[in-house]
């Protein structure tokens, strides 16, 4: 009676050990591929390249951290955008001598680069 019952046993706890292993597998890869996601995309982002959106699966995990990080970025190079906008106008206005537009031009470049906050020691090279 009791090999029988333990040989059943033991095949009842080999099931349930492998599907734990199975699921444990499965919903670490829904969490762990897109952090390795975000962090090549992240990596990307703070070489430079402010265009590039993260991008993940319909059933990947961590969609609102990909959402807030997107819309920081969308954030950042839109006011970028504007900055070398800004930098254009002043070239523009340097060629054509226009002390007037210049005036106009650095207060503008001022006024997008004022909503930045930013960290003391960046204040060493003023």
């Amino acid at each position: 009676f009791f090999v029988p019952l333990f040989f059943i046993l033991l095949v009842v706890v080999g099931a349930i050990a492998l599907a734990g292993m199975a699921t444990f597998m499965i919903l670490s890869h829904r969490i762990a591929g897109p952090l390795f996601r975000i962090e090549e995309d992240l990596k990307e982002i703070k070489s430079g390249n402010l265009a590039k959106r993260i991008q993940l699966r319909k059933t990947d995990q961590l969609v609102q951290l990909k959402e807030g990080i997107n819309s920081l970025v969308i954030s950042l190079d839109e006011r970028i955008g504007r900055i070398k906008d800004s930098i254009d106008f002043v070239e523009q206005s340097l060629s054509q001598k226009d002390q007037s537009k210049l005036s106009e031009a650095v207060t503008q470049l001022k006024s997008n680069l004022d909503k930045f906050k930013v960290s003391e020691s960046s204040a060493e090279y003023k």
